[in-house]
């Protein structure tokens, strides 16, 4: 990927980890940036499955798709974002496994990993 660089190639706007951990399918977190100074949060849960969530400027609620194959089975949910400030966000998961022969195996959520924002 391009990185943008200033003029003694110092690079500048990276991305950065706003939480890590391991925690359950829904939680709320504290950040220490404004999350509309992001234009994405990538959310990477246990499963290494991940969902680009884009920021817009006063919108307080987004819902993005997640998939994933593994095995003989095809894993798709979702990944909701509440900011209820812009330094405080509620996140919440949920997927289902369908398997090849028809059967849904799995039908719960992913515990969340990683959050990372995206100047």
């Amino acid at each position: 990927m391009a990185k943008l660089v200033d003029s003694k190639d110092n690079e500048i706007n990276k991305d950065v980890v706003l939480w890590t951990g391991n925690t359950f399918a829904e939680m709320t977190i504290d950040i220490n940036y404004d999350v509309y100074s992001f234009k994405e949060l990538i959310v990477i849960l246990n499963t290494n499955s991940s969902a680009i969530i884009p920021i817009v400027e006063n919108q307080t609620e987004i819902t993005c798709t997640i998939g994933n194959m593994a095995g003989n089975f095809i894993v798709c949910g979702f990944v909701r974002l509440k900011i209820n400030s812009s330094k405080n966000l509620y996140l919440q998961n949920l997927y289902i496994a369908h398997q090849f022969n028809g059967s849904h195996p799995d039908q719960s959520a992913q515990k969340f990993v990683k959050i990372i924002g995206r100047y």
